[in-house]
């Protein structure tokens, strides 16, 4: 059957993949914890299918308070920027576009930036990169270097590589569409394996946590009675900056 044997491809470069960045998963995650220990919030970034882990970590139950996304669309919601652009494309790779992005927002001196590219590094996630090094941001960044480094940004990629003080590879092959049937090569497996890693630095995190003798500020689902005030206990600490 096709679907058993897609499974089966999938798990195996899913088990692939986290045998080559297993000590960076835990590496990365205890690095982050420290950072959230310290008061500090995790700023997620990423554009168009790139979108996909920062959604996966922001304010999701079963994860952790102390994650912010910094979101393209509030950008045109906020005006700070204007129908000018023709297309997406050329807005993501419009200069200034970054420092727009980060005035909408509270962004504390405790805060890193979390970037996550598998596809093309544009314009405005290179210069967010750069403004936050220059603001002095520790810079997370999880990617397929395999992917950016061929991708249509070879120069942008290189140099958000050099930026990053710490880099989890998702070890994914370019191109990342990976599936046959009859001949043709259909879905994609990026952010299948880009997900399984966010919800394993969710889970390395609590478990360094629980070393250190802190309770992990874990959001509760809606349907479980008390989540409301559970949840309302957690983030007022951070009012202001994960919702802002």
């Amino acid at each position: 059957m096709s679907l058993e044997n897609y499974f089966e491809e999938a798990i195996n470069k899913l088990k692939n993949s986290v045998e080559a960045s297993k000590e960076e998963i835990v590496e990365v995650s205890e690095y982050i914890a420290d950072i959230m220990l310290n008061d500090g919030i995790i700023q997620l970034f990423g554009v168009n299918h790139d979108r996909a882990l920062p959604m996966e970590l922001g304010f999701r139950a079963g994860g952790l308070v102390q994650y912010h996304q910094i979101n393209i669309d509030n950008a045109i919601l906020r005006g700070a920027v204007n129908d000018e652009y023709e297309n997406e494309e050329e807005l993501l790779n419009s200069h200034g576009l970054a420092e727009k992005l980060w005035s909408l927002y509270t962004i504390d001196k405790r805060d890193a930036i979390f970037i996550y590219v598998v596809n093309d590094v544009y314009n405005v996630t290179l210069e967010l990169a750069k403004l936050a090094k220059e603001k002095g941001h520790p810079i997370i960044l999880v990617t397929s270097k395999a992917n950016i480094l061929k991708g249509i940004s070879k120069s942008n990629a290189k140099e958000l590589l050099k930026l990053a003080d710490k880099t989890l590879d998702l070890h994914i092959d370019n191109p990342d569409i990976f599936y046959e049937v009859d001949g043709v090569k259909v879905t994609q497996i990026a952010n299948l394996i880009g997900n399984i890693y966010a919800q394993a630095i969710t889970m390395e995190i609590y478990n360094y946590m629980k070393t250190k003798g802190v309770d992990a500020p874990v959001l509760w689902s809606a349907n479980i009675e008390g989540a409301d005030k559970h949840n309302e206990n957690l983030t007022k600490k951070y009012d202001g900056r994960w919702n802002s």
